[in-house]
């Protein structure tokens, strides 16, 4: 069975999962331009819904920076 994001080598995966650790809600709420407040709000929870999948791929893989 092959890793999940093999494309990356470990150092990669380290600074992502590191940069990830950092976002906040406020960081995703700036990015995106849906309409209105309530639907920038929504997407911006989504995002991060998607943004805690990746991290818990790579914690899976042993990089979850403190």
């Amino acid at each position: 069975m092959a890793k999940t994001m093999d494309f990356l080598n470990d150092s990669e995966k380290y600074l992502l999962a590191l940069y990830l650790k950092r976002i906040t809600f406020n960081d995703a709420l700036g990015l995106v331009d849906c309409g209105t407040k309530e639907e920038e709000k929504a997407r911006a929870y989504r995002c991060l819904e998607i943004i805690e999948k990746v991290q818990k791929e790579l914690a899976s893989q042993g990089f979850a920076p403190r």
